[in-house]
């Protein structure tokens, strides 16, 4: 079955902000991703962020991010009520030009 077509913007655009974010920062969460998705210009809205754990996972595979074996952290969104999300640490910090957004 294909993936639908804003299902597929969304998921690329979501890998390309985790690769920016990977690129400035050690180590970081999924509201890292999230809060810097949601500024940049032009890029697909999304409802839902069920999808995030499986973009996540893929980045991991392809050698971009790995755990950061830390406890997990409280998230510090609203729309979270403060459940707990994973540190993610990054492959490519500072190997990549930072690309102006």
């Amino acid at each position: 079955k294909a993936m639908p077509e804003n299902l597929r913007k969304n998921k690329e655009a979501v890998a390309e902000t985790i690769k920016q974010i990977a690129s400035k920062m050690a180590y970081f969460t999924t509201d890292d991703v999230r809060e810097r998705y949601d500024k940049r210009e032009g890029a697909p809205k999304t409802h839902s962020w069920s999808y995030l754990g499986g973009v996540m996972r893929k980045a991991k595979k392809e050698g971009i991010i790995k755990s950061a074996e830390q406890p997990p952290v409280r998230s510090r969104l609203k729309q979270s009520h403060g459940h707990f999300v994973h540190v993610w640490a990054s492959l490519i910090f500072q190997q990549e030009k930072p690309h102006e957004q």
